[in-house]
Order: C-alpha cells, then structure tokens, then sequence
C-alpha cells in the first residue's frame, strides 16, 4: 500500500467522521430545541397558575369583582375565587400534556398523571363542568381531546 493510498483511505474516514458529527449535532440541536420549548412552555404555565392563584386572594377577588360593576357578595368571591382555582389547575395540565405530547414525559408517567386528572374530575363536579366548558369551547385541539377523553372515562363510570 502507498502513501497515496493511505492518504485517499484517510480523506474517505475523515469525510465519514464528519458527515457523523454533522448527524450527531442535527439530533443534539432537535434535542435542544424541544427542550427550550419545553421550559418557555412550562414557564409561561408557572406564571399563568402563580397570577391565578394569587388573584385567588379573597381581597384581590373582591376588587376585580367590584372593578367589574358588581357587588362582590361572598357568594361572587367564591365563585371569582373557585374560578381562577380552576384555571390554574387547567394551564398546570396544559403544561404537563404538552410535555407528554412532546416525547419529554414517559407514557408510564404521564398514564399516572391521566389517572389522577380523571379521580379529580370524577370527584369534583364543578372542575368537571368547568373542564367540559372549555372543552366545547375549543373542541379541535390535541389537549382538548384528551380532556375530553378524560371527561367520557368519568361518565362512563
């Protein structure tokens, strides 16, 4: 073998080796970018269940009830109040499907989290109805099935 030929078997195994790093970093930045979206997502859902929460706040409901024209009665509050409970608990499941639906939560974990939605649904007429609410409100969307999937396990019990 000449050094000729080594020099061609060495620009073949370089050419190789770059053509796999290539592939190698394509995947890294996919993984990555799925990643970025995941914690932009989850972000944007923390801070929509810390301000509901926190609007939550007998004060804080009474004043948006009352900036609203209406006489905040107890009765107002606790429905501002349940409202935005509500809320908070639908963007946290927003959340964590979107993680699930993104191939970042395994489908043994994310089956526990279906189970837990489903015996809070099944316990908690109001959620139910507030959940079924939204979900007519926006029926083609890949969460909207699944809530709605949850919704019909309810019934069907």
């Amino acid at each position: 073998m000449t050094l000729s030929d080594l020099a061609s078997i060495a620009t073949v195994v370089s050419g190789v080796a770059v053509l796999v790093s290539l592939i190698y970093l394509s995947l890294q930045t996919r993984q990555n970018t799925r990643h970025i979206r995941a914690l932009l997502w989850q972000g944007a859902a923390d801070r929509g269940v810390s301000m509901n929460l926190t609007m939550a706040d007998e004060k804080l409901a009474a004043a948006f009830i009352a900036a609203n024209g209406v006489v905040p009665t107890p009765e107002a509050i606790m429905q501002r109040q349940f409202q935005l409970q509500c809320t908070a608990l639908y963007a946290q499941i927003d959340d964590l499907f979107a993680q699930w639906n993104d191939g970042l939560i395994d489908d043994n974990r994310f089956s526990r989290f279906r189970a837990l939605i489903v015996s809070t649904l099944a316990a908690n007429p109001g959620v139910r109805t507030f959940f079924a609410a939204r979900v007519d409100a926006n029926p083609h969307t890949d969460y909207h099935a699944f809530l709605r999937s949850a919704l019909a396990e309810v019934q069907a019990h």
